[in-house]
């Protein structure tokens, strides 16, 4: 299936852009900032020039031992990857003792002089970054170094820190210093407004933009034969209904709830299959995940932890599976749920605000009590009973993705706002 766009891409000649990401993917770690590299992507089609700054700790050899580390360690500290060229500068940090080292000054004190060689060959006109409590406060430094204006976008956890924090004070004061944020959703920019001590009707509109980034189809999407070479290789046989989940392997993701409901629905349909992907050894819970597994009788068979993949196979995931399920309990708005429903899974997701902000479109997903497991549960076995019901829930999810939550339309109209903040 091919995705056609009938937007008008002519770049923006005026706009050259530093891109600061907290992380970017590279060769050894093509799951890192996956979302990052696509937004990426989409800004270099329409601004003139894009760099992409994305600062990582000095990673001494004796530390190799650890994936964390060793994962800094083989980050290039230059190289063009897909035609943008990206720089990570190394500074200091004490390793397992301070870990907020995004809080360091060193980020920028070790990221300055190249920054400022770059605007001396390119000429800035602005600066996006991703992530407040990361590189929000790395952004605003540089553009009052270089003298060019400095945006932020909020992406979830970063505002949902305590205003008491270290990081809630880095978060307030980029908040504040920050020419213009971007808000994944309403709800993310209420909790800033929050952190701020004030409403969010008291926040310039023009400063404080809600906008989520979007997602992206690749210009063809599998086919049948896809989902049977897939399917067979996770041992999937014709008749089995494959329930996934894709993304992040922790406690927050509502996974180990789920897993306990999955054990007691599973009983009742022998075709239904568990997968869950997006391991990353080392990075997340996915040894206590494996351990509850195990300790379930009859079942543990049927749910399997999927390693995480590169980004391009993702919709190879997404044809192989029947049902996508997210349990997540708190999003700031989420891109592998928006993803599943634009390849036309049907989903069964909690009514969390960022839910919500989907589902207001229209019904292109089952929409449970927000906590409530055994609902969550339920709807997921009514799905796998119901095939026309699923052809008609994903069909109603897909267009609603491609229409309002369109990665290329979204940002262009971030370009577009960045563009009259240079003007002005």
């Amino acid at each position: 299936m091919i995705i056609r766009d009938p937007l008008n891409y002519a770049k923006i000649e005026l706009v050259n852009l530093l891109l600061v990401a907290p992380n970017y993917p590279h060769t050894a770690a093509e799951w890192a900032g996956a979302q990052n590299e696509r937004v990426a992507l989409e800004l270099r089609r329409i601004v003139q020039y894009l760099v992409v700054l994305s600062p990582k700790p000095y990673a001494p050899r004796l530390l190799a031992f650890h994936d964390r580390w060793r994962t800094y360690a083989s980050a290039p500290k230059r190289h063009l990857r897909n035609g943008v060229p990206v720089y990570r500068p190394g500074y200091p940090v004490i390793p397992f003792v301070l870990h907020g080292f995004w809080e360091n000054p060193g980020a920028f004190l070790f990221s300055r002089g190249l920054v400022s060689a770059l605007h001396g060959r390119t000429r800035f006109d602005a600066i996006l970054s991703f992530d407040l409590a990361s590189t929000g406060a790395l952004a605003w430094q540089l553009g009052r170094l270089l003298g060019i204006p400095a945006c932020g976008w909020a992406t979830g956890s970063d505002v949902r820190a305590k205003a008491g924090t270290r990081i809630g004070r880095n978060v307030k004061t980029a908040l504040r210093s920050l020419d213009m944020v971007f808000y994944q959703s309403a709800e993310l920019k209420t909790v800033a407004a929050q952190l701020l001590g004030t409403h969010p009707e008291a926040l310039c509109p023009e400063r404080h933009v809600v906008q989520s980034r979007g997602v992206i189809a690749p210009e063809a999407l599998p086919g049948d034969e896809a989902r049977r070479t897939t399917r067979s290789s996770l041992h999937l046989s014709a008749h089995d209904v494959a329930v996934l989940y894709l993304g992040r392997i922790v406690r927050g993701k509502g996974l180990f709830e789920f897993v306990d409901v999955f054990a007691n629905l599973a009983k009742t349909r022998v075709d239904v299959e568990l997968l869950l992907v997006g391991a990353i050894p080392g990075r997340d819970d996915t040894p206590e995940l494996e351990r509850r597994i195990h300790s379930l009788s009859g079942v543990r068979r049927r749910i399997r932890i999927v390693p995480a993949c590169a980004p391009n196979r993702i919709w190879e995931y997404f044809k192989a599976a029947d049902i996508f399920a997210f349990p997540s309990f708190r999003e700031g708005m989420p891109n592998s749920l928006l993803e599943a429903m634009l390849a036309g899974l049907p989903a069964v997701a909690f009514s969390i605000p960022a839910v919500r902000e989907i589902t207001r479109f229209g019904k292109g997903l089952v929409e449970v009590n927000a906590y409530d497991f055994s609902s969550f549960g339920a709807a997921v076995l009514g799905l796998a009973a119901d095939e026309g019901r699923r052809r008609a829930i994903g069909a109603q999810g897909q267009a609603i993705v491609r229409q309002h939550f369109s990665l290329r339309r979204n940002i262009r109209n971030v370009v577009d706002c960045i563009q009259r903040l240079t003007r002005s």
